[in-house]
């Protein structure tokens, strides 16, 4: 495959300058020369533990085709990245994200039943809880003590803040449902009814490490339990590709480990009324590997038009419009495969399934038969999103 270049334009002084020395150069206010100098460098990070990016809409065409060659059978898998036994990616509390190797080999907890050694490379990722952010556990003590004070004003300001914190004080609510102090009791009740109608999110699929329930312990995840504790370091010494960064702590929103080389992959695309199963599918352009979760949302409708009376299907089909698979699977119901010899899986609105096997996540829509192969159109399109979680 032949390598992308990209090019790194400097136009100040000190000689040739990659692209980010440059942008430190340039923040210096260095004074441009009437020459141009440029570095070309390979776009592929070697020391990248994900890898080229998934293909785009653009390429979609040409991973349809070459589905069947990325199946179990009859080919040879590609080897994944090795990833070195110290990297990580943190996560930190301004929206930034350090990746680099941690000068550590493991991090010490301290747990109820006494202190842990966790290697690096054994962690899938962990999140600091409350406890870790010293500050702030302190100022929402101090608006659930304000929940009971004596002033209206107060009580309704520390209300105010508390909800303003949404869902990330779930957890914290419980420890105040049989509180002595009446007005506290009854504020946390309204606190907890207002987020759960204001709650509207998939947490099978939109939830994040960043936007969960703070807990008080630390939560660290491994590849083969998890443990609850206490974070013994106060800060990490990480060697990125900008050099040796310290980070605190208290910095990070939440941490992660890849395991496979491959992080997270969501992608969002329309699934027509073309998109027959018997006809042709739409295919994600993405490629995934057996054991990989797989994490599908859809809506919309598709007009069946064979039926008449403008009768509209939403993804979860019906038999009211025939079947696919007799009794399993209805017509204008939403299905997946994977691979160009991949058996149609019924997905429907909402499902979660496990890749038996590996290539291009395709979706299309069941149609009986007859229909299908006869000369109908069938307007309308739906909305899929999709999640793959690697193995």
């Amino acid at each position: 495959m032949a390598k992308i270049y990209r090019l790194a334009i400097c136009l100040t002084a000190g000689g040739l300058l990659t692209w980010n020395a440059a942008a430190e150069v340039l923040a210096e206010d260095a004074k441009p020369l009437p020459t141009v100098q440029i570095d070309l460098f390979d776009e592929t990070d070697p020391d990248d533990p994900f890898g080229p990016a998934e293909p785009d809409d653009k390429e979609e065409e040409r991973a349809t085709e070459s589905s069947s060659k990325d199946d179990d059978e009859g080919s040879t898998a590609t080897p994944e990245a090795t990833i070195k036994p110290r990297y990580i990616r943190l996560h930190l509390k301004d929206g930034s994200v350090i990746a680099g190797e941690l000068s550590s080999p493991d991090i010490s907890v301290t747990t109820e039943f006494g202190p842990l050694k966790i290697p690096v490379d054994k962690i899938v990722r962990f999140q600091p809880g409350l406890n870790s952010y010293p500050n702030l556990a302190t100022k929402i003590d101090e608006l659930f003590e304000g929940l009971g004070a004596d002033e209206f004003r107060a009580r309704e300001q520390s209300y105010k803040e508390l909800v303003a914190y949404g869902n990330k004080i779930q957890n914290l609510l419980v420890r105040y449902e049989n509180d002595s102090n009446l007005e506290r009791k009854n504020r946390v009740d309204q606190i907890r009814k207002e987020l759960d109608e204001s709650d509207t999110k998939d947490d099978e699929f939109d939830s994040d490490l960043a936007d969960r329930p703070w807990q008080r312990d630390d939560f660290i995840t491994t590849t083969k339990f998890t443990v609850v504790g206490k974070i013994v370091e106060e800060s990490f010494q990480v060697d990125s590709k900008y050099g040796e960064l310290t980070v605190k702590l208290s910095d990070v929103q939440h941490a992660e480990r890849p395991q496979s080389g491959r992080g997270i992959v969501k992608k969002s695309l329309e699934v027509s009324g073309a998109n027959l199963v018997q006809r042709v599918w739409k295919s994600t352009g993405v490629r995934v590997s057996k054991g990989d979760e797989i994490v599908v949302r859809a809506d919309g409708e598709i007009m069946m038009t064979p039926w008449g009376n403008n009768m509209q299907s939403k993804p979860d089909g019906g038999a009211q419009f025939g079947w696919y698979v007799q009794n399993e699977i209805a017509g204008g119901t939403l299905c997946a495969r994977i691979g160009e010899q991949g058996q149609a899986i019924k997905v429907g609105g909402r499902a979660t399934f496990v890749a038996k096997r590996s290539g291009t996540l395709q979706f299309g829509v069941a149609m009986v038969h007859n229909y299908a192969q006869a000369n109908y159109n069938f307007p309308g399109h739906y909305d899929v999103q999709v999640k793959v979680r690697p193995k």
